[in-house]
């Protein structure tokens, strides 16, 4: 709903203003918003294997390409953060891994690639903030 306030003040304001190409674009921007917020995101498997990680059936990260790992289990409690951190300048990696397998996720992650403690950033508090 507040999607849908805010569209038609702004879609007035447009109006008010003469803008009618911003208006056009405000209208076609809210009707995406609300096709695609119902839609449900689609469920990505990942997989540790002996050589490294594969996510999905497209992507796979071999040991070799990350520095560490850490495990934010402080977040939610039935979900935990798995970080890692590459060796080239790339945004960190974070999959969430269900709370009852974090032990082995860890175990076998320290067999390849060394942990580090989590530190919250502001970025991992802007996400919690808005829920991401």
């Amino acid at each position: 709903w507040i999607s849908i306030i805010v569209a038609v003040i702004i879609l007035g304001f447009a109006v008010w203003q003469k803008n009618f190409p911003f208006g056009f674009f405000v209208v076609i921007a809210e009707i995406m918003i609300l096709v695609w917020a119902d839609a449900e995101p689609p469920t990505i498997n990942f997989e540790l294997g002996e050589k490294g990680l594969a996510i999905g059936e497209y992507k796979f990260h071999s040991y070799g390409e990350f520095i560490n790992f850490s495990v934010d289990e402080e977040t939610n409690a039935e979900w935990a953060n798995v970080f890692f951190q590459f060796h080239r300048p790339k945004p960190r990696l974070k999959i969430k891994v269900p709370r009852a397998t974090t032990t082995d996720v860890r175990a076998a992650l320290k067999k390849n690639i060394p942990e580090v403690k989590h530190e919250h950033s502001l970025v991992d508090s802007i996400e919690e903030l808005i829920g991401f």
